[in-house]
């Protein structure tokens, strides 16, 4: 294992902290709001937050997530650099977040003060499970003794492969959080019909298409893996979803009978993307031709 760097990724990832730990990658703790009450999310603290989370999305709570800032980072990179340790940063979609241009600037800094050591910065272009299949191989070709520079230009050529695919409820907690325009929100107003979303080239959020009820919908979001998926590039298949668990289970049976594959995790969103897609929401990512825009 290649042990000059450290992987060094956000909470959006939505990674268990058991990977967390396995992978050997450092997590940048994210905050939110629940009735003016500040939790924070972190593999450490992922318990407590994501119990709240949901308590919150069943009492119907509002709730309001921050963006990382600038000293936050900071503190995580200097963490790193002044033990002698590189760090490649994996950061959330700049389509989708100003988050990785506050890492940016605080990378500015520090590789001034702490030459020759370094961070070096990846857009990942992903969110949530996506971001954190993208942080995962990553981790894996670390562990294979890949140099820094190599692997960065690996996830520069390939972090665009990463395709997402989710359907949700509605398009209100989008649209409530501005990751989408009131215009496409009312796309998911229809009774029983359920909007399909994409990630585009740029890493925005992109609505792709309405299904009249769950199964179809369920049944679209399996027709994209038969469609585009590479596993030649990455043969992982994760499912993710919102206090929509027996729907992923659906979703996983489904990949079994069409694809054979067997093993596809199914994984909680943490409070910070679930806030703002809402209860509901179930997402398929891998590795594909490209991401069907």
């Amino acid at each position: 294992m290649n042990h000059n760097y450290v992987i060094v990724t956000d909470a959006t990832a939505d990674l268990p902290p058991a990977q967390v730990r396995e992978l050997g990658i450092d997590v940048v703790p994210m905050t939110f709001c629940i009735d003016g009450n500040e939790w924070t999310h972190h593999p450490d603290s992922e318990h407590q937050s994501s119990c709240a989370f949901l308590d919150a999305l069943r009492t119907g709570k509002r709730m309001i997530t921050s963006q990382v800032n600038e000293m936050t980072y900071q503190a995580v990179f200097t963490s790193h650099l002044e033990a002698g340790r590189d760090i490649l940063y994996i950061g959330f979609s700049s389509g989708l977040s100003g988050m990785y241009q506050g890492a940016v600037r605080a990378a500015k800094e520090l590789n001034e003060r702490f030459a020759p050591n370094q961070v070096v910065l990846v857009d990942s272009l992903c969110a949530s499970v996506g971001q954190g299949l993208l942080v995962s191989q990553a981790a894996h070709r670390q562990r294979e003794g890949w140099e820094i520079h190599r692997l960065e230009r690996w996830l520069g050529e390939n972090c665009r492969a990463v395709s997402h695919w989710f359907r949700v409820e509605d398009l209100m907690h989008l649209k409530r959080g501005g990751r989408i325009s009131p215009a496409a929100a009312a796309m998911g107003t229809a009774l029983q019909v359920k909007p399909i979303l994409t990630t585009d080239s740029d890493g925005r959020l992109q609505t792709v298409g309405k299904i009249r009820g769950r199964k179809k919908s369920l049944n679209h979001l399996a027709d994209q893996l038969s469609a585009r998926y590479n596993p030649e590039l990455c043969a992982d298949v994760w499912i993710c979803h919102v206090e929509a668990r027996d729907e992923a289970r659906q979703l996983k049976e489904v990949l079994i009978a069409r694809h054979g594959l067997n093993e596809i995790p199914v994984l909680p969103v943490g409070p910070i993307i679930g806030a703002h897609t809402g209860p509901g929401m179930v997402g398929l990512v891998f590795f594909g031709q490209d991401r069907g825009e």
